[in-house]
Formats: structure tokens, C-alpha cells, sequence
């Protein structure tokens, strides 16, 4: 925020879930919206009172699309129409190779294609274990047994299912007791899932 504003900028952050919404807005400081919020509200706006769209939109000289991979080809049309017609900059933050967009296109992947000017970010200050960092990049490589071969000592093999779905349970308590954020527990069938839902 504190860049934005030293260059003269007034910002918004849009994002594509609710989720990642109220992220973006506790950890930058920025007010946030939805992407879907910010297009029927302004679009809506436009059509009843176009001054008006003007002058509650324009003052956000730059927008930011959080996690842009996530938004879909005709969302991606719409925000850019409304910031051509703005007169405002459009700015992405992504990575094309996490979750994708649930409606059709890869279009953040075919914007950097295409050559839109970019910063690749190199840092992370997510993961604070040497270990994870290296999973991270093996994964990123397409190395899965790279990947594999990095987390072995943290992974255990248990043949029997009943007995590796009640280890799932054991570790999802456990973890759920010293961290405030639940892990992400994925099953192979929906019923391993409800097996392990009622453990819990």
C-alpha cells in the first residue's frame, strides 16, 4: 500500500473468491472487492448513471486482480473493458500453475504468453521449512518423484485402509490442537471421506 500511494496511486484489489478477498485486504491494507462485486456494481452503475460510475470507480487509478489464474476469459474481458473505460491501470498477481479458473479459458496463462510486461517474484515468505521449499521446487519443475523423494521422511505408507484412514484422523486432531488454520485432508473416494469426516 505504502508503494501505491507514494506513486501517486489510489488502489483496489479485486479477487475472484470471498476468501481471498478478505486476505488481500487484511494483509495489504487496501480495499478489496470481489471481482464479481466490483463488475455488477460498477456495470450497474454505468448503465443508470455513467458521471457517477466515473466518480465512485475512477479515483482507484490502479487495480490490482489478486490470484488472476482463478478468474475466468469472460471476467477478464469485462475488468478490462471497465478499465479502459476508466482510464485506470490493471495490474495481476498469479501464479498460472496453481488453481485455475472454473470457467473456460486460460487466460492469465495466455496474457503472460502473449508478452504483457511482468515481474517474476522469486521469494518466498510463505514457507518458513528448507525442506517445503524444496518440495516446492521440485513440484514446480515437474519432478514428482523429485518432490516425493524430498518429503519421504515425512510421509508414511499404510497398507491397510482402515488403518491409513484412522492415522488421517489422528493427524487432523492432532495438527487442529497446535495450529489455527485445519490441514487439507484428500481422499481417493468419497466415502474414504466420509469415513474420515465422522472420525473427526
Amino acid at each position: 500500500q505504502g508503494c501505491c500511494v507514494a506513486q501517486g496511486f489510489e488502489p483496489l484489489v479485486l479477487a475472484d473468491t470471498g476468501n481471498a478477498k478478505n486476505q488481500a485486504e487484511q494483509v495489504s491494507g487496501m480495499v478489496a472487492m470481489t471481482l464479481a462485486q466490483f463488475l455488477t456494481s460498477f456495470e450497474t452503475l454505468l448503465a443508470e448513471n455513467p458521471e457517477q460510475a466515473q466518480k465512485d470507480y475512477g479515483k482507484h487509478q490502479l487495480m490490482i486482480l489478486d490470484e488472476a489464474s482463478m478468474a475466468s476469459t469472460r471476467n477478464i474481458f469485462r475488468l478490462q473493458k471497465v478499465t479502459t473505460l476508466l482510464n485506470v491501470h490493471l495490474g495481476f498477481t498469479g501464479d498460472f500453475k496453481q488453481q485455475g479458473s472454473l470457467g473456460a479459458g486460460l487466460q492469465f496463462e495466455d496474457l503472460l504468453g502473449y508478452g504483457i510486461s511482468k515481474a517474476v517474484m522469486k521469494e518466498n515468505v510463505r514457507l518458513k521449512s528448507p525442506q517445503a521449499f524444496a518440495a516446492l521446487q521440485k513440484a514446480y519443475a515437474g519432478d514428482v518423484s523429485g518432490t516425493l523423494e524430498v518429503l519421504r521422511d515425512r510421509m508414511e505408507a499404510i497398507p491397510v485402509k482402515a488403518e491409513a484412514l484412522g492415522r488421517m484422523v489422528e493427524l487432523y486432531v492432532g495438527f487442529i490442537d497446535k495450529h489455527q488454520a485445519p490441514p487439507l485432508v484428500i481422499t481417493p473416494l468419497n466415502k474414504d471421506r466420509q469415513i474420515v469426516n465422522q472420525g473427526i
